[in-house]
């Protein structure tokens, strides 16, 4: 039996440097977004950098909303509090990269 040996991988684009965080207001017009709610924690919502991004939405003319309840590492039930309001203030959709929050969110939307 032969193996595979090729494999191919995605990823996001990871942009960073000097200026950056002013870049995400037209980064996410250029996605077609136009609600986002920016998910922080409680520290960094205070902080200069959410308010650059805030600021770089709505520039853009995107409708920007925060929720700052967010555990410097989130849990569970951290997450799905974030994903309960973005669904509550109409989220069109959701990404989930853990395979088991996932299953949770999918049987949550199943009982609505």
């Amino acid at each position: 039996m032969a193996l595979e040996t090729v494999f191919s991988t995605e990823a996001s684009a990871v942009v960073f440097g000097p200026g950056a965080t002013r870049e995400v207001g037209p980064r996410m017009r250029a996605l077609g977004c136009q609600r986002v709610l920016l998910v922080t924690d409680p520290v960094l919502a205070g902080l200069e950098s959410v308010a650059i991004a805030l600021d770089s939405l709505r520039k853009a003319g995107i409708d920007v909303e925060v929720f700052s309840n967010v555990r410097v590492e989130p849990n569970d039930a951290s997450w799905m509090e974030a994903i309960a309001v973005a669904q509550a203030r109409g989220a069109a959709k959701v990404d989930i990269a853990d395979p088991d929050l996932k299953k949770q969110v999918d049987a949550m939307d199943k009982q609505q």
